[in-house]
């Protein structure tokens, strides 16, 4: 029997199984499938490819919980929120925050007066106590005096911008294509290797006030989530 075909029997065994359930390993599927533990073991890592299964080095093989990462057009700009609608359990770390001068291209994009600073924050994705994302926003100062204590038990900054600011935040514009995690992302989510993450990018835009409120770019983990964009009316 090839690697595939037991990943394929394997797959279809899955189907029932819940996430968090211990998987065989790879001795175990060896004996109960009559293959070499090799053939267990590439079986195993074609499942953890498809996102099927998750390998935790010293605690062993389990059925993976993939969240929908749902971004639509109407949806709500926030990681926090987005997760919570999945039915996942987010929150957001503070790493730091720094006031400072804008870059050319930051000036640009978030339309500053020339003397203008901007707050830097630069925060860690955490899903069930897990980390699965990291983010850098950099927003008008002006329009976010004491930003760091307004931001809540859950770091949401979505929803410091609505409730504490009044700034009714929606997107500009987004972009997210899959990359090769950068090293310092890999070892700051303690990753394996450099994996393929989703990388994004976008602005928010004030509703009420018209004008831009935040630039942002991060990476989240592609065997955690599953990015779904979906713009205009499906019928």
């Amino acid at each position: 029997m090839s690697y595939l075909t037991l990943s394929q029997r394997l797959e279809e065994q899955l189907a029932t199984a819940s996430p968090g359930d211990l998987v065989p390993s790879e001795n175990e599927l060896a004996k109960l499938h009559k293959v070499n533990r090799l053939t267990a073991r590439a079986a195993l890592q074609e499942l953890e490819r498809r996102h099927l299964v998750r390998r935790i080095q010293g605690k062993g093989t389990f059925v993976a919980r993939r969240l929908e990462y749902r971004i639509t057009t109407e949806g709500p700009a926030s990681f926090t929120e987005i997760v919570r609608q999945a039915g996942g359990n987010p929150s957001t770390t503070t790493d730091h925050v720094l006031v400072r001068a804008p870059t050319p291209a930051e000036r640009r994009s978030l339309a500053l007066a020339p003397r203008a600073h901007v707050v830097e924050l630069s925060r860690t994705r955490w899903l069930d106590e897990e980390p699965v994302g990291v983010g850098k926003s950099v927003l008008p100062a002006a329009l976010v005096p004491g930003l760091q204590q307004k931001l809540g038990a859950d770091g949401s900054l979505y929803r410091a911008l609505q409730e504490e600011y009044d700034l009714s935040p929606r997107r500009a514009w987004f972009r997210c294509e899959v990359a090769a995690a950068p090293e310092a992302v890999a070892a700051h989510l303690k990753l394996r290797g450099r994996p393929d993450l989703f990388y994004n990018c976008g602005r928010l835009e004030s509703e009420r006030l018209r004008i831009p409120i935040e630039i942002n770019d991060g990476w989240l983990r592609t065997d955690m989530f599953n990015v779904v964009i979906e713009v205009g009316d499906f019928k």
